[in-house]
């Protein structure tokens, strides 16, 4: 038996509550081990379940039964307690009346029982009358922003349903209403309250009436509330007002009841998607790597595209045998199968095996210029290497970019990251927002901006960034050739301000920093801790279209550099220490190999490794044996890995499969 995603979910509710039969179970565990979409789904339900056990069981303790048939049980014994206090008074009246003379006396007595029998909050008298509007004293609701987002299609139940609600302190009728998203009015009807709600105290339990979903009409489409979403965001991705938001899907006229995990219905068509099919995210086949990082000699994460792919959409990969096979992790494989994806390019950065951000954008070599700008950009983030999450969108408040390319996040620690995104160009500046986060990517402080850019230097191509720490971080670029010098940035307060760093000119040619037929650029920062790091500058003379390239390896934070010639001008660099590196050339002619360099003195001295590479590979090694080599230019893809220090590689084809 196939399941059905719907039918499936309907047996994970199931399962929470009761144990399914044992061909049930089995039937469901090969749904869940083929489907990541319900198993995340069940992942993000258990943690909810056992918060509502651990609630209830403290309410009525009864370690044996679960929360749903210990409230069936409870209800029926109250239901039988009533009837009971019922006939007994009844046949106390009988009796009184029969053989007591004194019906003053009865009367006052009766009085006197049904005082006493008034039903009384725990710890107290019965507090003041509760209007609709006048809360508790102490302030006590429902956190909505405990549930955990997932974009599952709306589930299948019965027409109506009641859930039983226990009132606390700081609740009125209005707060209940608005959180479970239902009238006051129902609430006060169903539970027999009185208009003004007076008659709501702590430690009631009343019913919260809720209708059940429907199917999704045809055309329309369902979406799981994120953080960062307002009513506003999400009517102007969806191209609908936003009073067709807030009329179809009941909520408060200034959204306030809208929250994180809420599904809403849309009922207008989906953006006009891009020209490959939304469900492409799930395709398998021989993938072309575009950036890679690698953890161990089996873990690493990478960046890549279905060879063949056009136009090409990125997706966010992870191997588990060296580099392989790839397992499709992206952000957006938890979106609907209905929405969108918000980009068809991403950068990625790793920490490590867990710890992953990534932005999405328009790719502008795939769009016509003017590229979608997301209304509301956001960063996604995993810190389990399974799961992503959105971060608040990028403030974007008053800027007016002609595009949105942002560089791949730089993080110094699981918490303390940067983000800088080009938004334009002109009059030799590369105008750029620039961004900080705290807390792991949940939020992001817009720092500078081309308006406010404070010390942050929007003048001139920025190349690369590094963060050793939460405060200390270097910024590299390329002014071709209208400033004198190279452009080398320093902060030492996590971004807030940057002071020009003046680097020693190379022995031997001084004074061609000065030059005005030199164009100088830098480039690749990487530091190891605060102290050591290095990074890599490039001259070229323009009248005879020679260069030159230097290695710069500093000990002590810039205080003085070591100055050693790299072994050509155009290369990549990967270090794996500050004394340890491999340099890998790229000809400017492609029919030129390239060729790998080895150092192990900080670039003192190089050894040549050979010719096993191609025009446009990047090298990248775990430790001084164990390495990979991937090409942006060939096609098919071309990933080499080497055990032995780079001296001889094997090839790897790679390709996608599904998790």
């Amino acid at each position: 038996m196939n399941l059905t995603h719907t039918r499936a979910r309907e047996w994970i509710h199931r399962s929470l509550v009761e144990p399914l039969a044992p061909e049930e179970q089995a039937i469901l565990d090969g749904h869940l081990a083929a489907c990541l979409e319900c198993s995340a789904y069940q992942a993000s339900l258990i943690p909810l379940s056992h918060r509502l056990q651990a609630g209830l069981s403290q309410r009525w303790p009864a370690p044996d039964w679960i929360p749903a048939e210990l409230h069936r049980r409870m209800s029926r014994i109250n239901e039988k307690l009533r009837g009971n206090r019922m006939t007994q008074r009844i046949t106390n009246l009988t009796r009184q009346i029969a053989f007591t003379a004194g019906l003053v006396i009865l009367l006052a007595g009766l009085a006197f029982a049904i005082t006493r029998l008034r039903p009384q909050p725990a710890g107290g008298p019965l507090p003041a009358p509760i209007s609709i509007d006048s809360p508790v004293p102490v302030a006590h609701s429902p956190e909505p922003s405990d549930l955990t987002p997932t974009s599952l299609p709306w589930p299948t139940a019965t027409p109506w349903l009641e859930i039983p609600y226990t009132v606390a302190a700081g609740d009125t009728c209005s707060s209940i209403a608005s959180f479970f998203n239902v009238s006051v009015e129902s609430i006060v009807e169903i539970n027999g309250l009185t208009q003004a709600c007076d008659n709501l105290h702590i430690g009631q339990v009343i019913k919260i009436p809720q209708l059940a979903a429907t199917p999704t009409p045809e055309g329309a489409s369902t979406y799981k509330v994120i953080p960062g979403d307002t009513c506003r965001s999400l009517a102007q991705f969806f191209d609908i007002s936003v009073e067709s938001l807030i009329a179809v899907n009941g909520l408060a006229p200034d959204c306030s009841n809208l929250f994180v995990g809420q599904d809403l219905l849309i009922l207008a068509p989906t953006p006009t998607p891009l020209p490959v099919p939304v469900n492409s995210d799930t395709a398998a086949g021989p993938v072309q790597i575009t950036s890679l990082r690698m953890f161990d000699t089996l873990n690493g994460w990478a960046v890549g595209h279905i060879q063949g792919e056009e136009p090409t959409f990125d997706r966010v990969l992870r191997t588990r045998d060296g580099g392989l096979t790839w397992a499709n992790l992206s952000p957006s494989r938890q979106l609907s199968s209905n929405i969108t994806p918000l980009g068809d390019s991403i950068a990625a950065s790793f920490l490590d095996d867990t710890h992953g951000w990534a932005v999405y954008y328009f790719n502008r070599q795939n769009r016509e210029p003017s590229a979608e700008i997301p209304a509301a950009p956001f960063v996604w983030y995993t810190s389990d290497g399974e799961w992503w999450n959105a971060s608040q969108p990028l403030d974007l408040e008053g800027v007016s970019p002609e595009y949105f390319i942002p560089d791949p996040p730089v993080f110094s620690d699981p918490q303390n990251g940067w983000l800088l995104v080009h938004v334009g160009v002109g009059m030799s500046h590369d105008y750029v927002l620039f961004f900080n986060t705290t807390d792991g990517g949940q939020t992001w402080s817009r720092i500078a901006d081309p308006l406010q850019a404070g010390s942050f230097p929007q003048g001139c191509h920025k190349s690369g960034m590094a963060f050793p720490n939460s405060s200390v971080g270097w910024l590299t670029g390329d002014c071709g050739g209208v400033i004198a010098g190279v452009f080398l940035y320093q902060t030492t307060d996590a971004g807030q301000n940057w002071a020009a760093v003046s680097l020693p000119e190379p022995p031997g040619v001084e004074g061609i920093y000065s030059q005005p037929t030199q164009i100088c650029a830098s480039s690749a920062p990487q530091f190891f801790n605060p102290q050591e790091g290095s990074l890599m500058v490039v001259c070229r003379n323009f009248e005879d279209n020679t260069s030159q390239g230097w290695l710069y390896s500093t000990p002590d934070s810039g205080s003085t550099w070591q100055i050693t010639p790299l072994p050509a001008p155009e290369g990549s660099l990967s270090r794996l220490d500050p004394q340890t590196a491999w340099y890998l050339t790229q000809p400017g002619d492609i029919s030129i190999p390239a060729e790998l360099f080895h150092t192990q003195d900080a670039g003192q001295t190089w050894t040549s490794l050979g010719q096993p590479g191609e025009n446009g590979s990047t090298p990248t090694f775990i430790d001084p044996s164990t390495g990979w080599m991937f090409s942006t230019l060939q096609e098919p893809s071309l990933l080499l890995t080497t055990q032995d220090g780079g001296q001889t590689w094997q090839v790897i084809n790679p390709s996608i499969r599904e998790p």
